[in-house]
């Protein structure tokens, strides 16, 4: 007998969103209700996340969260759920890293 498990997070799940500095690797964390844009740049070596006059990347963003408060907002009025499926977790859990995790 083979056995699989599935990991779905429903919207009401995202707490937060987390941005990481490529450069410098420090981790920016913000409460999703209280998002509202990208940092134009990382608060510790100021490396540049998106240019000034980027605004395909600003409302790209901007849209992509609209949207995930928008289906929320249904799913809670509605008569039905709406979930994601996600990559495994399990497999990293074990070696006490969170899938995506980088050490």
């Amino acid at each position: 007998m083979t056995t699989q498990t599935k990991n779905f997070i429903e919207l009401s799940d995202i707490i937060a969103l987390r941005i990481d500095c490529k450069k410098c690797k420090t981790i920016s964390v913000f409460p999703f209700e209280e998002f509202r844009d990208i940092p134009q740049s990382c608060p510790n070596c100021e490396q540049e996340f998106i240019g000034f006059n980027d605004n395909v990347t600003k409302h790209t963003i901007r849209d992509f969260m609209k949207a995930i408060r928008a289906v929320s907002s249904l799913t809670e009025k509605g008569q039905f759920s709406f979930s994601m499926e996600i990559a495994n977790v399990n497999s990293d859990v074990s070696s006490g890293r969170a899938s995506g995790s980088k050490v």
